[in-house]
């Protein structure tokens, strides 16, 4: 993999650095994680998860590592926020555990210490840059991927129009379906269950403006209590990068296996002032 970096605070090098993860991405994320999951739910996990982001951190190129710590001193107290931009989504750069955390009193995950995003590329689509506001009118999508097999849930169905963050559990979504549909608005979507990393690249893909998806399993109803204060908070104005990062740093577990792929400024905008655009 080659990185390339771009910052509105500095004028980035045009030299992309090499990346050597010595196996293909799906395998490699396939196997850390696994190994991860394994210890779901266990008093070790944060300690091995500490292991697994080292592991992560030596693959990031040092270019990445001095150009955050620049950005992070320039723009302080706020943290930074990172976009990855990558036609890859297996590898989970976000737990990548930090040498010289930006701020000590946090767990040293990259995406504690930052907000993180990433946004899919390849092809047409889903358009760059990734749109700063998703709406929480998920109606489109419902009927999309109850199509696909099994009506999802809905949270927030105190919204007028039962509107709110779709959670998709049950069956597996399969990526190239997901990604054959044309959904407008830019719905959030919020996964549950065992989905293949693939499945939240497919839902930009379709026209999804951010999607929270879990890297290990995560019991339903803790999945479901973080879609509701995802969904709440995402709606009082805080970014749901910013909601999870926050989260995590509170201890959250379940936080701790999401990561977020979308605008990591992006925001919420309630359904009523969210522009109509039906199914395609």
């Amino acid at each position: 993999m080659w990185w390339t970096y771009l910052s509105p605070h500095f004028v980035t090098p045009d030299r992309a650095e090499p990346c050597e993860l010595g196996a293909p991405a799906p395998a490699y994320a396939r196997d850390l994680i696994e190994q991860v999951a394994t210890r779901a739910g266990r008093s070790d996990l944060s300690i091995y998860l500490r292991g697994a982001g080292r592991q992560v951190a030596l693959k990031i190129p040092p270019g990445f590592w001095e150009l955050l710590e620049a950005v992070a001193a320039r723009i302080a107290p706020r943290p930074p926020r990172i976009l990855f931009l990558s036609q890859e989504p297996y590898v989970p750069w976000e737990l990548a555990a930090m040498e010289h955390p930006l701020d000590p009193s946090l767990p040293v995950f990259l995406n504690c210490q930052t907000a993180v995003g990433r946004w899919a590329l390849g092809g047409r689509r889903p358009e760059l840059p990734p749109p700063v506001a998703a709406t929480a009118d998920a109606a489109g999508l419902r009927h999309a991927l109850a199509a696909l097999g099994g009506p999802p849930e809905m949270i927030g169905p105190a919204l007028s129009g039962g509107a709110g963050i779709v959670v998709t559990g049950g069956p597996a979504l399969v990526p190239r379906l997901v990604a054959g549909c044309r959904v407008g608005g830019a719905p959030f979507v919020f996964l549950s269950g065992d989905h293949d990393p693939d499945a939240a690249q497919a839902l930009l893909v379709a026209g999804a403006g951010g999607v929270a998806a879990p890297l290990w399993p995560v019991a339903a109803e803790a999945a479901r209590e973080l879609a509701a204060q995802l969904h709440g908070r995402g709606l009082s104005g805080e970014a749901p990068a910013e909601v999870l990062r926050s989260l995590r740093c509170a201890g959250s577990a379940a936080a701790l296996a999401y990561r977020f792929c979308g605008h990591p400024a992006a925001v919420l905008i309630p359904p009523a002032l969210a522009p109509s655009q039906p199914l395609a």
